[in-house]
């Protein structure tokens, strides 16, 4: 299947009656030619990007065919789109729910444009792992398009009768809302579920195991599954959660670098409640490794999960000589630097050098006195699309 198809339906759907609908190849050759520069630019300066207009909103019908040419523009709210065959685009990425044979019935995923071409980076299998108490298991009882504007794209689907296992298989209703703004590199992922629903509220990426880096107020981790993990088990350790110690946890944010594909994926929080957040969790594996989870006590939850291009191809290369640790990144701005932790964790890193304001290129950085292990650098800001970036942006309601 095209990497540029976030998951068709199986067999084409037929135009449905009255919907107005044009050609969308033409026009999406040109934008993805544009596009494409930008993103050539990104990876190397993302703020020449901030410069150029983004492309505006659409929605688009594959109309059951992987080839872009069979696609059409849809306009206004027709009802009766098999959704299946949605994809919101704004040029940056691009959002699409998947077949119902797969594994999550309400996973959406996201495709990043990279390097001249559209990435997959969400699930496959689970997609943005969705799951409220239990998983879904049922398909949608109501499909809508609420909003579809230059601007702003957003669609609804209701489960009224999601099966909660926990609840003896009680059916509970849940809506789950997609929202995509221009210039956006994600999109938000709204759940509203019963206040009184047991158990957790997930919502986030799952996929291919990557390093993993996030940070609240006193606390960075990252993750390095690229050791083995023990023999028979299915995490190299049990999942680590970043708690809320009597913090505010709403700037929260999680980011895995994709080290070979060219973008670092992010979920951002800023929960409803934000006193009935209570964690949030890494898990090693595809599994739902960088997700939001909470208990129950509220009825509303959201993240913000995006895919932005980032070249991480250097994130891995630092040589240590003398004291002196000689690092590369692709684009100015601050990075930190991690270890392997030591004591028995493995698979867990930590800051080692937090803050450091680096010129695109090679840097050398002073770690006298620090005990680095297989270190890596990481980004965090450089002002305009970098982790810390994207999350003022989507606490500042700018994705609203």
């Amino acid at each position: 299947m095209s990497s540029a198809v976030p998951f068709p339906s199986s067999t084409p759907h037929p135009r449905e009656a009255g919907q107005r609908t044009r050609k969308a190849a033409v026009g999406w050759k040109l934008g993805a030619g544009l596009v494409a520069a930008v993103v050539g630019s990104l990876l190397a300066a993302p703020w020449v990007a901030a410069a150029v207009p983004p492309p505006p909103v659409r929605i688009l019908n594959t109309n059951g065919s992987a080839l872009e040419r069979d696609w059409t523009v849809v306009f206004g709210s027709p009802m009766g789109i098999d959704p299946h065959n949605i994809v919101l685009d704004n040029g940056r990425v691009r959002v699409a729910y998947p077949p119902t044979e797969l594994t999550e019935k309400a996973g959406h995923v996201i495709y990043v444009l990279t390097l001249g071409k559209w990435v997959l980076a969400g699930d496959p299998e689970f997609g943005d792992w969705t799951y409220t108490g239990s998983s879904f298991t049922d398909p949608m009882t109501n499909f809508a398009i609420v909003k579809n504007t230059a601007e702003v794209a957003q669609t609804d689907m209701s489960f009224d009768f999601h099966r909660h296992e926990y609840m003896g298989n009680a059916s509970l209703p849940v809506k789950k809302s997609i929202i995509l703004r221009r210039g956006a590199y994600g999109y938000r992922a709204i759940l509203n579920v019963p206040s009184d629903l047991p158990g957790e509220r997930e919502v986030g990426f799952g996929g291919t195991p990557t390093h993993l880096f996030s940070y609240t107020t006193k606390m960075g981790i990252l993750w390095n599954p690229f050791d083995p993990p023990p023999e028979n088990a299915q995490y190299p350790v049990d999942y680590v959660y970043l708690r809320d110690q009597g913090q505010t946890i709403r700037d929260w944010w999680g980011a895995s670098i994709a080290f070979d594909r060219g973008y670092y994926r992010f979920v951002g929080l800023r929960p409803t409640n934000p006193a009935g957040l209570r964690t949030g969790q890494f898990a090693w594996g595809h599994t739902g490794h960088l997700i939001h989870w909470a208990f129950e006590g509220f009825s509303s939850y959201e993240a913000f999960v995006a895919a932005v291009p980032y070249n991480g191809l250097m994130a891995r290369r630092v040589t240590v000589r003398n004291g002196v640790a000689t690092v590369h990144v692709p684009t100015a701005g601050t990075y930190n630097l991690m270890t392997r932790a030591i004591a028995g964790r493995r698979h867990t890193y930590l800051p080692a050098k937090n803050g450091l304001r680096l010129k695109a290129g090679w840097n050398n950085v002073d770690v006298r006195g620090i005990r680095l292990v297989a270190p890596i650098i990481v980004p965090f800001a450089n002002g305009v699309a970098l982790p810390e970036d994207i999350s003022r942006l989507y606490r500042a309601g700018k994705f609203d």
